[in-house]
């Protein structure tokens, strides 16, 4: 079986190990985590793979995604400093605020 992990840092395994590290025992993975990422841009990464030949072969996907939108805003809400920080990353990101 081939699965398909889309989602933030907590699947790419940046954060520490990523949960696809106990699925490759038993699956063929793809992983397609990317730091930082949100819903939004997940949801565009997502569509692509579903309409690609490339990935004609997954059986399943996994999708873990959301705690940037969380984190982010989030941040900005802290402290001064962090607001002039994560603004970059709140408009490059576009976080889901409701």
């Amino acid at each position: 079986m081939k699965i398909l992990c889309l989602g933030d840092s907590l699947t790419f395994g940046s954060v520490g190990y990523s949960y696809t590290k106990y699925l490759r025992n038993k699956y063929e993975i793809v992983n397609k985590g990317i730091n930082g990422d949100t819903t939004k841009c997940a949801y565009g990464r997502l569509y692509k793979y579903i309409n690609s030949k490339r990935y004609d072969d997954v059986d399943t996907y996994i999708i873990s995604i959301g705690t940037n939108d969380l984190f982010v805003p989030y941040l900005t809400s802290l402290s001064k400093s962090w607001q002039i920080e994560m603004q970059p990353a709140k408009k490059k990101k576009k976080c889901i605020k409701d």
